[in-house]
């Protein structure tokens, strides 16, 4: 009896831990096919280029990172779809080569078919999309032995943003967009200040707190 309980621990807790990983899989519409890598964990700086390589059935992908490092890390969505696609079994293999990297790192492999026939030859055409990145870790923070508390109100914001320090005298603050660059930095000393975002494009951005022993990073969105 005790091992039955066992086993069944052990089989949800392995159906548990692979929920939390990425998951690779295509999707067929006639003659195109939509490659999907979600839930990848990469720096909130990534940046992601996709590309393509077809030789007769066999696909090689290669996300490669084009953005800039940032001290967080976070889950992102990647798709690419391509068609027109003829008929027959497709293998394709998944890599990503981060930034400055020179070997790239194999993901996995799947396999799909496209039933439909194709009469005509016609340009391939290629489109990829990018999630924003969610579930964002600082980089080095395993807790918070300073007692630092950051809070960012109205966010999403328009105008004039609030920040509320507790727990240090000093911080430095940086707000950067999603291609790494910090558009916003200041020393802070008081409790309460204000950051006029009025003039930032709309989008998504990451405020960052750091100070002598603690680093905080939230996303920041203008409306």
């Amino acid at each position: 009896m005790k091992k039955i309980v066992l086993l069944i621990y052990l089989f949800v807790h392995c159906i548990l831990s692979f929920s939390q990983y990425d998951s690779i899989y295509v999707t067929v519409d006639t003659n195109y096919a939509t490659i999907w890598h979600t839930q990848v964990e990469r720096n909130c700086g990534a940046l992601y280029v996709m590309d393509i390589q077809i030789t007769d059935y066999n696909i090689l992908l290669v996300e490669r990172d084009t953005g800039a490092s940032m001290d967080c890390m976070c889950y992102f969505d990647l798709s690419v779809t391509i068609g027109l696609l003829h008929s027959g079994d497709y293998t394709v293999d998944i890599y990503s080569k981060d930034l400055g990297a020179l070997d790239s790192t194999y993901w996995g492999s799947v396999v799909f078919t496209i039933n439909n026939k194709i009469f005509r030859e016609d340009s391939l055409e290629i489109s990829q999309c990018q999630s924003d990145c969610y579930d964002i870790v600082p980089i080095n923070n395993t807790g918070n032995s300073s007692g630092l508390y950051l809070k960012c109100y109205p966010n999403p914001g328009t105008n004039m943003i609030n920040i509320k320090l507790s727990g240090t005298k000093e911080a430095t603050i940086q707000i950067t967009n999603l291609s790494g660059q910090v558009i916003f930095s200041r020393q802070l000393s008081t409790d309460n200040s204000q950051i006029d975002i009025s003039k930032f494009p709309k989008g998504i951005y990451f405020i960052s707190i750091t100070s002598d022993d603690f680093l905080k990073t939230e996303k920041l969105i203008k409306l």
